[in-house]
């Protein structure tokens, strides 16, 4: 599966083979029905997808396909976070760790 941004000038264009993703990006079009121009269906286009949409949701779709980091800790430092979040929880007066 592959999925293409390219971001240029005043405009995006977006092509994917991956079917959640087309999904996704079909429910948008429907939410913002004159920002986005399909230019092949994945019937037509050996099961790609391609659009041209506005820069800005470009932007956006991009930031939500990065894939987030793992991060390898230790206890103390598992321990250190949750102490972290826990305080800012509180002073947000949202609910404590172990609350839950």
């Amino acid at each position: 599966m592959e999925t293409v941004i390219t971001i240029s000038d005043g405009r995006c264009f977006v092509s994917s083979d991956d079917a959640s993703i087309i999904r996704h990006w079909k429910k948008d079009s429907e939410r913002w029905p004159g920002e986005f121009r399909k230019i092949a269906d994945p019937e037509s286009n050996d099961g790609c997808m391609y659009w041209e949409v506005p820069r800005w949701w470009g932007q956006r779709a991009a930031r939500n396909l990065v894939p987030h980091a793992k991060r390898e800790m230790t206890e103390g430092q598992k321990e250190a976070l949750a102490a972290r979040l826990s305080a800012a929880r509180e002073k947000k007066g949202g609910v404590k760790h172990g609350d839950v």
